[in-house]
């Protein structure tokens, strides 16, 4: 998480404009869990503290 959030300052220091998605909840069973982060540019690099399998899909 503290890489997403270090991403997240550095993109906004710099004036990028970037998404910022937290998990609200997961099911039973779910590698996410609440609190989870996931942060994107307008390039599509992504710094996640969400394992890409499971966010690859929301992605496109």
């Amino acid at each position: 998480m503290d890489d997403v959030l270090a991403a997240a300052r550095d993109w906004r220091r710099r004036g990028v404009p970037f998404g910022l998605a937290t998990v609200v909840s997961s099911t039973a069973g779910g590698v996410t869990a609440p609190g989870d982060l996931l942060a994107v540019d307008p390039s599509g690099g992504v710094r996640s503290g969400i394992p890409a399998g499971c966010a690859a899909g929301s992605l496109r």
